[in-house]
């Protein structure tokens, strides 16, 4: 489960690292004078735009990137810019430096997909329990809610029905990788939440359990076929996907450290990660490899490539889903580029620590691609992509139809949405309600508002941005990304979700469970009471305790003691919960061994709360408490009492 924080960031770029952030590779075809960008530029011009481009990003909130750009099936640009390691000042090549991809991985799988189709073992329609084993059907089954059959379209397009259980996907241990791809899917099999076809969940199970059909159609072990029939068929020597990297040592000890940014925009080194699901973002590549791949999907008339025929590459663009019939969508692994300007298609990714993203004009035979260390880096690569790809001068032609008059506002509004991307059924289904919850309210003119954002209806059920309700000034992201809001519904024009329309990581789907936001709430404000509680009765009891110990005065077989027991054995429950909740939050590598302690602890800590209230009630039989200490008593035990209600309503004794 990937968390979006919002960091602002005002670090002002020396002198010195001007100077230096341009180091590394630069390569450029010898023929790559004449043409022109989608944007305009001319293709000689396009290291020069580039360079200024990046003197507003490096060493601020990027740490080093490598950029490819590909024109006519030629690479006009592939260039490094600021460095690998910034502690040893190590600057980034193309040819040398490797980056981990995140969900770009799934390009190659896809491929791999799609070179099966054109080889006739797999049929993107035909149900992939004619090509799992049986035994792992049957576990696959188990976890179905629906009769409606899986197909390879629905996992290429997340839309399975599948869960994202967050545990043991993405670790930084490689001791908790699987030995197999077939053993990582079972391991961490997911619960189907919705129908075949229903929601876009973003799932990382469905582009995993695709590369797994590859290697049980072809016999070769997934990341094995992709190392020949992709890398080496077009000559990426520096680019692997495996689960555990650390057995390409020639690759991963080349891998740019990755960094995220503190909340005082310094930059900081996080963990690597290693993927259990490696088909869905495992892939580790360097530039020169990287713009490689890129002009696999970009060949002149009509050619076929290296990778694929021209016509599946074609096939590819087409679009396969969108939210509603007005809305971008996605074609097979790419998706439809935020602008009205320009045809593109694209893909991006993200890891701990890396940023990545590939799109690619047909019209135009154009190619761009991006690699950064950096985790933070959307607003960035989408600048990138506008100021190569869209031509701003280019005149948009609006079709004038209809005024749009239904449906109302009003059915947009006073919704409750929950991300579909998160988990249901184990402890992280808490915190996907922190990140996932949003709602529209009303504007004053005409419009709905979303995070202080305003949107005005331009079709049914198409949003376009209108402005904010503040003084915010506009990101990048909101010029594309958020540019538009497509809305979902049934066959009675109901809302049923919504999206942005144009990335994968999932629909916002109406949240009918009330009760789970009720709950949600009453957790919260119950999580706070219950830490003021504790810190009152602990520091109450430990000294009221201490001065009955110096008294000599029976404590353990009155009430009181037993009551005293309950508050301690109360405290430690909040800690350990409170502990594993924040543990949840801030570790986006998640190992569900690495709770299994927080897990027990719940479940020792409740039994044994349990027992000392029978305890309290043995005491009480013998001595009887005033009246309005046994409302104290009564209200405290209540407290507690909802309080693992609650643990187990939010799953804190799950251990996965």
């Amino acid at each position: 489960m990937r968390k979006i924080k919002k960091r602002c960031c005002s670090f002002i770029l020396g002198v010195a690292l001007a100077t230096s952030m341009f180091q590394g590779t630069v390569y450029a075809a010898k023929d790559s004078s004449t043409g022109k960008t989608p944007s305009n530029i001319p293709i000689n011009e396009v290291q020069g735009k580039v360079d200024s481009y990046m003197e507003s990003y490096i060493g601020d909130t990027v740490s080093g990137a490598v950029v490819v750009a590909v024109k006519d099936n030629k690479v006009v640009l592939e260039k490094a810019y600021g460095d690998s390691n910034l502690e040893e000042e190590t600057p980034i090549s193309t040819e040398e430096t490797t980056f981990e991809l995140g969900s770009l991985t799934k390009m190659y799988t896809y491929t791999a997909v799609m070179q099966q189709v054109e080889a006739g073992n797999i049929d993107l329609q035909a149900n992939i329990f004619t090509y799992l084993p049986e035994e792992f059907s049957k576990e696959l089954e188990g976890k179905l809610i629906s009769d409606t059959p899986i197909t390879m379209m629905h996992l290429i397009n997340n839309t399975a029905g599948f869960e994202e259980t967050g545990f043991d996907i993405a670790v930084s241990d490689t001791d908790d990788l699987d030995l197999t791809l077939k053993a990582a899917l079972l391991s961490t099999m997911p619960q189907q939440i919705y129908a075949p076809g229903e929601v876009m969940t973003g799932s990382s199970y469905c582009s995993a359990l695709a590369g797994y059909i590859v290697e049980c159609v072809t016999g070769m072990e997934f990341s094995t076929y992709v190392q020949q029939n992709i890398f080496e068929k077009v000559g990426m020597t520096s680019t692997t996907m495996l689960a555990n990297t650390k057995n390409v040592p020639a690759i991963n000890n080349k891998k740019a450290v990755p960094y995220g940014l503190g909340n005082g925009g310094e930059f900081r080194q996080v963990e690597y990660m290693y993927s259990n699901l490696y088909p869905s973002g495992a892939a580790v590549t360097n530039g020169n490899d990287f713009a490689k791949f890129i002009q696999a999907y970009i060949q002149p008339k009509d050619e076929d490539s290296k990778l694929l025929k021209a016509d599946t590459i074609k096939k590819m663009f087409e679009k396969t889903y969108s939210i509603n019939e007005n809305a971008r969508g996605q074609g097979i692994g790419f998706y439809e580029y935020p602008s009205d300007k320009m045809t593109a298609y694209y893909h991006e990714g993200t890891s701990n620590g890396y940023s990545s993203m590939m799109t690619i004009v047909p019209d135009s035979n154009f190619g761009v691609g991006v690699l950064c260390n950096s985790s933070v880096s959307s607003e960035f690569m989408y600048g990138l992509m506008n100021l190569l790809l869209i031509d701003e001068n280019q005149k948009v032609t609006v079709t004038q139809g209809e005024p749009v008059t239904s449906p109302s506002l009003d059915d947009f509004t006073n919704l409750s949405f929950t991300g579909s991307k998160r988990a249901y059924n184990n402890v992280l289904q808490f915190v996907g309600y922190f990140g996932n919850c949003s709602s529209f309210t009303k504007g004053d003119d005409n419009t709905i508002v979303l995070d202080n954002k305003k949107y005005k209806q331009v079709k049914p059920y198409v949003f376009e941005y209108a402005g904010t309700t503040n003084a915010e000034q506009e990101s990048i992201l909101t010029e594309t990304v958020a540019k538009n809001i497509y809305f979902g519904h049934d066959e009675k024009g109901e809302i049923t979700k919504w999206s942005y329309g144009c990335t994968g990581a999932g629909e916002f789907v109406v949240d009918s469970s009330t009760s789970a936001q009720s709950n949600l709430s009453l957790a919260i404000l119950v999580i706070m009471l219950a830490g003021v509680l504790c810190a009152i009765m602990f520091s109450t009891n430990l000294v009221l305790t201490a001065i009955d110990m110096i008294h000599k005065k029976p404590i353990l077989n009155t009430p009181k003691g037993a009551f005293r027991i309950s508050t301690f054995l109360f405290v430690g429950l909040v800690l350990n919960s409170v502990t594993q909740i924040t543990e949840l939050l801030e570790t986006t590598l998640l190992a569900s061994k690495d709770f299994y302690w927080n897990t027990m602890g719940n479940y020792g800590l409740s039994i044994a709360i349990i027992l000392s209230l029978f305890y309290f009630m043995y005491c009480y039989g013998k001595e009887k408490p005033k009246m309005i200490k046994m409302v104290l008593y009564g209200m405290v035990y209540a407290l507690i009492a909802l309080y693992i209600y609650l643990l187990f309503i939010w799953k804190f004794f799950s251990f996965a």
